[in-house]
């Protein structure tokens, strides 16, 4: 018998059909499962299961960072950057992107590339934060 690969297919094909009626559920569901397979060590099908996913959602951004994490931990780092500028180019105002760009830049030693995107995404995180943050004290009640 054919090993855990053997099953993508058909399981694209599921995903395929019920995204075009359910939409990004499905696409939600199928990030989730690459992550597990991500973590599990099985990146080949984890990396085909994401470039699915990009052709089924193409701003799906989940996909595009795990894309960049797979390659990454295989030592394809110009893929991974490619992935994770990918990423910034659809959610440049989320945290992650730059987040995600500053851990390949110090993996490859480009530490002043990648202490420029950590602090972009502290910046953006911070400004999220405050952003969210509720427009009177959770306590004012009291007052």
């Amino acid at each position: 018998m054919g090993g855990h690969g053997d099953i993508l297919g058909p399981v694209m094909f599921v995903v395929l059909f019920l995204t075009i009626f359910l939409g990004y559920p499905v696409a939600f569901s199928l990030g989730n499962l690459g992550i597990v397979l991500m973590r599990q060590g099985r990146f080949d099908e984890a990396e085909r299961l994401n470039r699915r996913l990009i052709e089924i959602a193409p701003n799906w951004v989940i996909a595009y960072n795990q894309l960049g994490y797979i390659t990454m931990l295989q030592g394809r780092f110009a893929e991974a950057e490619e992935y994770f500028t990918s990423y910034r180019f659809i959610a440049p105002d989320q945290a992650n992107p730059h987040d995600s760009l500053g851990d390949v830049y110090r993996a490859v030693g480009r530490y002043e590339e990648a202490a420029e995107r950590l602090i972009e995404a502290a910046e953006l995180a911070l400004d999220t934060a405050r952003a969210n943050a509720p427009s009177r004290s959770p306590w004012s009640w009291r007052t």
